[in-house]
């Protein structure tokens, strides 16, 4: 079940998986996200060129800064600790969306329709 109320400038979102309840609540820019009782508190930080960090407060009380570096077009592309090492790395095609994200087949097939010839003077695969 998933349920989303908005309050003002807060909106919350409950959902149940099985027997676990959570709820994420966003107020400005701060996530609360409650799983099985535990809360963590997420800050997005940001400045002119928009977010720039997140800082989380995790539920045992310890407190870390995610880094969030932008390419050249300004998309997310890697986000690092207060060290400077890299913990996740993103690519996106250039429709935004995240490679890996959803299966290319539909996409595949698709182009595969595309006669040979056109597909080579247009620059697809034709294999």
């Amino acid at each position: 079940m998933n349920v989303q109320t908005t309050r003002g400038l807060r909106i919350s979102q409950k959902y149940t998986d099985g027997t676990n309840t959570n709820e994420k609540l966003w107020a400005g820019a701060c996530e609360y996200i409650t799983q099985n009782g535990q809360t963590t508190i997420h800050t997005y930080l940001s400045g002119p060129e928009g977010v720039f960090a997140l800082h989380v407060q995790n539920p045992n009380g310890s407190e870390n800064i995610r880094y969030i570096h932008k390419d050249h077009l300004g998309s997310l592309n890697t986000i690092s600790d207060e060290n400077g090492n890299p913990l996740q790395e993103l690519s996106f095609d250039a429709c935004s969306v995240k490679f890996g994200f959803c299966d290319r087949s539909e996409t595949k097939a698709l182009v595969e329709q595309i006669p040979k010839e056109a597909r080579s003077r247009e620059g697809l695969p034709t294999a």
